[in-house]
């Protein structure tokens, strides 16, 4: 048996130390401004992370936590509050988004949360987002300014 025991890694060739599952690149933003969502279709929440990988063959893990609340002012309907996951600009997909749904309820709340596994694709710099939307009445998310955040963990493949 061997053992090897080193005080310091330096890359050969890069930057940094390039291990297929381990996480390479991360990048977190916190977010506190309210805001009232009224439209039914999908508008800017105001959260925003720009994040450039550092290997194209990497996969990025995205997470978030969005503290929410719902008002429905006549308390006898089904409500759905949602965010979905934008990239330059545009939807990454229908399938990258989380909701949360409240029927027969004056005001009720909670976090809102999603965590999906994308491929870098490339190195350029890009601006992930997240954007909502309601089914009827006030979706407001950030509450109170509560923190919520927006997440990316590069990982080596």
């Amino acid at each position: 048996m061997s053992i090897l025991k080193v005080d310091t890694l330096q890359p050969a060739t890069s930057s940094f130390v390039d291990i297929a599952g381990h996480v390479i690149g991360y990048g977190h933003v916190e977010h506190t401004t309210q805001l009232n969502v009224t439209s039914t279709s999908y508008i800017d929440s105001g959260i925003s992370l720009s994040y450039t990988a550092k290997k194209a063959n990497s996969k990025l893990l995205i997470s978030w936590c969005v503290p929410c609340e719902h008002y429905d002012g006549g308390s006898n309907s089904e409500l759905i509050g949602e965010l979905l996951l934008y990239k330059d600009g545009s939807s990454v997909g229908s399938a990258y988004n989380s909701f949360i749904t409240h029927e027969n309820i004056k005001r009720s709340g909670g976090p809102v949360t999603a965590q999906f596994l994308l491929d870098a694709g490339d190195t350029n710099a890009h601006t992930w987002k997240l954007y909502s939307k309601t089914t009827a009445d006030t979706f407001t998310i950030f509450r109170y300014n509560v923190k919520g955040s927006l997440t990316i963990m590069e990982i080596a493949q």
